[in-house]
């Protein structure tokens, strides 16, 4: 089994669209950003609301009492497959769990969270995407018992008033995990790239390392594990779902359209960065062809329609794996200090995607 060495995880981001790849303008290190800062994006802030959990839902959202729905950003809940059927149902036990150690009601069936609402409005599925935290008892400010006197909040905003009967929430110092990196730390499901969590991913990639490193939750299964990407048998299985391959870089460019390949077989694993996407990799003002020939791991959405290809869309979803490398977030650099012994790997078998 292929290991990695101790290494730092960063983020890279790449290129301006069009440009062949000859022509990629020099790496700028990023700008220095307080780390106290930075963390404190993640954390509660004034203003954001309490609200009353009345269920979990099967994808592992928060049904709130008002009938609005949380969707819990940044976190990608595990599937099941033939092979795994169970890490579902763990993780949506984990987070009933986490519900009742840290924001049970005193005396009442009541879970109470405290949303950090990341859009004002429902996704297409009329979810909420927010960090979503635990109060602390002591900075609770009691209501008076309105129940009855209020209609439920809006949907289109999670940061309206909480849920008639519920407790306004002073905001609480920033050193409480969001639920989020908690169930990340326990292996209960993969840190998920997005634009609205992109401050608080360094942490979340230090959560995931934590348990992959200790082989808690779908960490444990082989057939969830990081992939090799010549392992064609590991790709097939986790097909339709976000998976983490990892491999050796190569970038081809094509009519400003970039082909990242990470394996031996030319034909198999691809991942993709279109022109429109590069635009908004190049902000970073980073340059990906200083990371050609060094081990990467890729993390997104596997389509095997045409071969196993991924859409490079965020440059969170692209990590380097080469030792001592800088981070490019402007927070602490991750780092795993072992190797990563959950690669799963299959360099023997013959591709079955030919183009």
């Amino acid at each position: 089994m292929n290991t990695l060495l101790p290494c730092r995880t960063a983020s890279v981001g790449a290129l301006r669209a069009g440009l062949a790849v000859a022509a990629l303008l020099a790496a700028k290190p990023a700008p220095a950003v307080s780390r106290i800062t930075a963390e404190a994006s993640c954390a509660p802030a004034p203003g954001d609301a309490s609200a009353d959990v009345a269920a979990v839902t099967d994808d592992l959202d928060l049904k709130l009492v008002d009938g609005r729905l949380i969707r819990l950003a940044g976190f990608d809940p595990p599937r099941a497959t033939a092979a795994s059927p169970d890490p579902p149902a763990q993780a949506r036990r984990g987070l009933e769990g986490w519900l009742v150690e840290q924001a049970h009601e005193p005396g009442s069936a009541n879970h109470i969270v405290l949303l950090h609402a990341l859009a004002a409005v429902p996704d297409r599925w009329n979810r909420i995407p927010a960090l979503v935290f635990a109060p602390r008892r002591n900075d609770r400010v009691m209501a008076p018992d309105i129940a009855g006197a209020a209609e439920p909040a809006p949907t289109s905003s999670a940061t309206s008033a909480p849920p008639s009967g519920a407790s306004p929430i002073r905001s609480a110092p920033p050193d409480r995990r969001s639920a989020t990196e908690t169930l990340l730390a326990k292996g209960l499901g993969r840190a998920k790239p997005e634009r609205l969590v992109h401050e608080c991913f360094p942490a979340f990639l230090r959560a995931e390392q934590a348990a992959r490193a200790e082989n808690l939750g779908l960490w444990a299964d082989p057939h969830l594990a990081v992939l090799d990407a010549d392992d064609t048998d590991g790709l097939a299985a986790q097909a339709g779902g976000m998976v983490l391959v990892q491999g050796v870089l190569r970038i081809h460019e094509s009519r400003g359209t970039l082909y990242l390949t990470l394996g031996h077989d030319r034909w198999g694993f691809t991942a993709v960065l279109s022109r429109r996407s590069a635009e908004r990799f190049a902000k970073t003002g980073l340059d990906l062809a200083d990371y050609s020939g060094t081990p990467v791991r890729l993390r997104g959405e596997l389509d095997t329609r045409f071969g196993p290809r991924m859409d490079l869309t965020d440059p969170d979803q692209v990590e380097s794996l080469e030792p001592g490398t800088e981070t490019v977030h402007p927070i602490a650099a991750t780092s795993e200090k072992a190797p990563d012994d959950n690669l799963r790997t299959n360099r023997t078998a013959r591709s079955r995607w030919k183009r």
